[in-house]
């Protein structure tokens, strides 16, 4: 990856603001500065968009206050998007979590042998008792729909980053010490005695280590907790808590990266 050219800075995005991004897409909203910015480098981490995809199950992280506890309820409409774990919970699994969580897994497989089971529960199950299998059926067809709805947010998701240029780091880039497409700062065998040094949440460690090691100028983040956090950086790594902003300061923050970048300081 190259050293960033005057006036474009290197902008990495959380989950939290890249689940706002996908809000406003989909709402037909005003997008986000950071998602626009012509002049920007944007850059995530694949650990970003894997918590994007739970959030999109209705799960969050630790921390109340990073906002994907209830993106789900918030954003999704149960009509047409996957419902959140808990809801299906409530209306397929009896109000058993667990269960919820091992058809997530299941019904993939199950999906595959319902074309024929209507037919073979007329056939075989004893009249008394065929409404109760024709129920447990339905269920199990709109678990098997409401995963497909899952799936198709994902594959939207990843669009959106794909049309306003967001480049996924993988895992592999960021800590391989053969990866030549990922800046030169911070390499993994640092990682011992940085974590020693900062006060990050364990949750987010690895997502801000992808920005260090991209050589990232801004990191973009509605997480209060992760903010007030980066004060933990110092000031000699290559971020430091002077580039972390929130998404309503990007453009006064972008502005003024430029200004100190710019060669004649304007």
């Amino acid at each position: 990856m190259s050293q960033p050219i005057s006036n474009q800075p290197r902008v990495f995005l959380d989950t939290s603001v890249l689940l706002k991004a996908l809000s406003a897409t989909r709402k037909q909203a005003p997008l986000p500065g950071f998602l626009t910015d012509a002049d920007a480098e944007r850059l995530t981490f694949e650990k970003c968009v894997y918590e994007a995809y739970l959030a999109f199950r209705g799960i969050g992280g630790k921390k109340p206050d990073e906002g994907r506890g209830r993106w789900a309820e918030r954003n999704l409409d149960p009509a047409a998007d996957p419902l959140p774990l808990s809801q299906l919970a409530n209306r397929f699994h009896g109000q058993n979590l667990a269960s919820a969580h091992l058809w997530v897994n299941l019904i993939e497989e199950a999906a595959a042998d319902l074309e024929g089971d209507e037919e073979w529960i007329h056939q075989t199950v004893k009249k008394e008792d065929r409404p109760a299998a024709l129920a447990e059926l339905q269920h199990r067809r709109e678990l098997a729909q409401d995963t497909g709805r899952f799936w198709r947010l994902c594959t939207e998701f990843r669009q959106v980053l794909h049309a306003h240029r967001v480049r996924v780091l993988s895992y592999l880039e960021v800590f391989s010490l053969q990866a030549p497409s990922v800046g030169s700062s911070c390499d993994p065998r640092m990682l011992d005695g940085l974590f020693q040094s900062v006060t990050l949440p364990a949750e987010d460690f690895e997502i801000v280590y992808a920005a260090l090691r991209a050589d990232a100028d801004l990191f973009v983040t509605d997480d209060h907790r992760l903010r007030r956090s980066s004060f933990s950086l110092g000031l000699h790594l290559p971020l430091s808590v002077g580039g972390f902003c929130a998404a309503a300061e990007y453009e006064e923050r972008a502005a003024a990266w430029r200004q100190e970048h710019s060669p004649d300081g304007t």
